[in-house]
């Protein structure tokens, strides 16, 4: 799972919005855990893109619209060109090499 961070503002901390999560053949983006969400949201998902024969589906809360890669291409080239937005994203992954139980006492022989 990627992680997606946000900073809405100039100067703004980064902040966990977001998670990638690839599912077959499409991307689906979920609420993270972040306390500005509300609870109900949390984990639930925001969006999904599935590539198609002929293009893109593309589905943001109830709504949905099909583009095919030329228009998908125009829509990249429309949300990059306002030059006055100031939101700042990054998209990490993290991975887990090794995880053991809580209170086995083995995670204090380590410090």
């Amino acid at each position: 799972m990627k992680q997606v961070y946000v900073s809405n503002n100039v100067g703004d901390p980064l902040e966990h919005d977001y998670n990638l999560r690839l599912d077959d053949d499409k991307i689906v983006c979920l609420y993270s855990n972040n306390s500005e969400w509300a609870e109900y949201l949390h984990g639930q998902k925001a969006g999904t893109i599935k590539v198609i024969d002929d293009g893109y589906v593309i589905k943001i809360g109830e709504q949905k619209m099909k583009l095919d890669f030329a228009d998908l291409q125009v829509l990249k080239i429309l949300l990059l060109a306002d030059l006055e937005d100031t939101d700042y994203f990054e998209i990490r992954e993290s991975t887990t090499i090794k995880k053991w139980p809580k209170g086995t006492g083995t995670e204090e022989s380590l410090r």
